[in-house]
């Protein structure tokens, strides 16, 4: 009866063909999306990847236009990109379900095993996901964190070098709500093999404040220079240039037709990888070379080869 008596209200005061104004609850402004979004798509936000197989691409329409767009991982949940988000921006009215909605046909939540993960960020995962384990809670990285560092802390805080830091004291195992009665299972990665240990909840708590420490100080240094690379790759002033370079994995050379005994003295060549970046494009490298030694002679050897390549190629590198 409500619907049919609002639409003879409707019909009389404003006619047949009237349509009524939609209702919605809260109007989420495109500032917000677009900044929402691009938790699912910048690097620097650290909660997604761009995959690095060049093949990997999806096409989507943009701007009515067929475009192919390379894939993106989630390295994080969406659950935890959305708190993520909501520290930086809590004035936002976006909600979790809208959070979801706005990522990417381009942008995986399942990722395949493409990259090698650092040895000290991986065991830091994994001690924190044993801590997690024993006290049956979700633990606060950030908390951790901060129990090894001054408030405000200041670079010689995160490289472990100021003597009034707490260097982790406040870390118990009441604080972390673990029993002193129960063993404690934790994997860490030693010597390239992932091993499986059960320690007493002492010795985990010892090995627990070592890791921390150390991915601290990793952690800091790995943004450090990341940041630095990414200024520096912005090449704001005319005639400057970025070499930015790495030896890639040794490549195994295979004949199509080989006698037996080549399997035995198969052929390796060293890819030596470098990306020039100037004020207006980039341009990428590869120089090949028999020589698998990955020592500085190498590297200076290639690099004259491409600034040579740029000299004759790029004239007032712009």
């Amino acid at each position: 009866m409500y619907l049919i008596n609002k639409s003879r209200n409707l019909r009389e005061k404003h006619g047949v063909w009237y349509q009524p104004v939609p209702y919605t609850r809260q109007r989420v402004s495109q500032d917000c999306i677009s900044t929402a979004c691009e938790y699912f798509t910048k690097d620097e936000l650290e909660c997604s990847r761009q995959s690095p197989n060049k093949k990997d691409v999806i096409s989507v329409v943009r701007h009515g236009e067929k475009t192919l767009v390379t894939k993106r991982f989630m390295t994080r949940s969406i659950r935890e990109a959305f708190r993520i988000y909501k520290e930086r921006n809590p004035d936002s009215s976006i909600g979790l379900t809208k959070f979801y909605s706005l990522r990417p046909r381009w942008v995986k939540c399942s990722p395949q095993q493409e990259v090698c993960v650092c040895v000290y960020s991986a065991n830091y995962e994994l001690y924190v996901a044993a801590v997690e384990n024993a006290s049956n809670s979700k633990i606060d990285a950030s908390g951790l964190i901060a129990a090894f560092l001054c408030t405000p802390a200041s670079d010689h805080c995160f490289l472990g070098e100021c003597d009034k830091c707490p260097k982790g004291e406040s870390l118990t195992l009441e604080t972390l709500n673990i029993s002193e009665e129960e063993d404690i299972v934790v994997a860490t990665w030693e010597s390239g093999d992932l091993v499986k240990k059960t320690l007493d909840p002492s010795a985990f708590l010892r090995g627990l404040r070592l890791s921390l420490a150390t991915w601290i100080v990793h952690n800091h240094i790995r943004k450090t220079q990341e940041a630095a690379i990414h200024n520096e790759k912005k090449c704001e002033q005319r005639g400057s240039l970025v070499f930015h370079f790495d030896f890639a994995e040794n490549w195994t050379v295979i004949l199509p037709d080989e006698v037996q005994s080549y399997h035995w003295h198969k052929t390796q060549v060293s890819i030596f990888t470098c990306v020039v970046t100037t004020r207006k494009n980039s341009h990428s490298f590869v120089v090949g070379s028999g020589d698998v030694c990955h020592d500085s002679a190498h590297a200076c050897l290639a690099l004259e080869k491409i600034r040579l390549w740029v000299d004759d190629n790029l004239p007032l590198y712009s």
